[in-house]
């Protein structure tokens, strides 16, 4: 298994990204009420597709992209090309200000004075493995001395240790093809449907 990076010079067309929650629900046949149980963590989803023709070198590119990913073996690093860095204003070098427990969805920060984070920006945290790919849900200034409590989803999935690196540049997580068959389609002129869904990869 490998982690292969996006290529830079992909062209993406269309990014599309959500989120596969893992909760069932079950309800009383008496009274109707309801429990819900979580099964699992939730994993981020993406599909990613070029546009429907192609010249030949961008279609090129697009076949290497998907054979080098080998169905569902190998992993691609994945960011939100749409939204690499954050509109609010942090950027530098930010590092965790306290540890981070698995299910915690506060992340306090030590970032430079009243930086921002804004709603739908996004961080990351960890390396390899256990990196996981964190949402801003709601807006936040740091205090004069850098200080940030960023509320986000999901929860936490792995335990990290206080001054560790905030990731605010491209922030990735690890993701697999949900589909193992590899095809795309062409004519005389051009080549083109070439999509690939892939849901989060990641081992507790």
């Amino acid at each position: 298994m490998s982690v292969i990076a996006l290529p830079a010079s992909l062209q993406v067309h269309t990014l599309s990204m959500g989120q596969q929650d893992f909760s069932l629900t079950f309800q009383s046949g008496d009274s109707g009420a309801q429990q819900s149980r979580v099964l699992a963590p939730p994993r981020w989803t993406c599909t990613l597709a070029a546009n429907l023709t192609l010249g030949p070198v961008p279609a090129a590119q697009w076949r290497a992209f998907l054979l080098q990913l080998r169905g569902k073996t190998n992993q691609l690093a994945l960011y939100d090309i749409k939204n690499p860095v954050p509109k609010g204003t942090m950027a530098g070098s930010p590092v965790l200000s306290s540890g981070v427990a698995v299910g915690d969805t506060v992340i306090n920060i030590t970032t430079t004075a009243f930086a921002t984070l804004l709603q739908g920006d996004w961080i990351g945290l960890g390396a390899g493995q256990s990196r996981q790919l964190f949402q801003v849900v709601a807006s936040v200034a740091a205090s004069a001395g850098g200080a940030m409590a960023v509320t986000v989803e999901p929860p936490a999935r792995y335990t990290q240790t206080n001054g560790s690196a905030v990731v605010w540049n491209q922030p990735t997580a690890l993701f697999r093809r949900m589909e193992s068959a590899t095809g795309w389609s062409a004519n005389a002129a051009s080549e083109g449907n070439f999509t690939v869904n892939l849901i989060e990869s990641w081992e507790p």
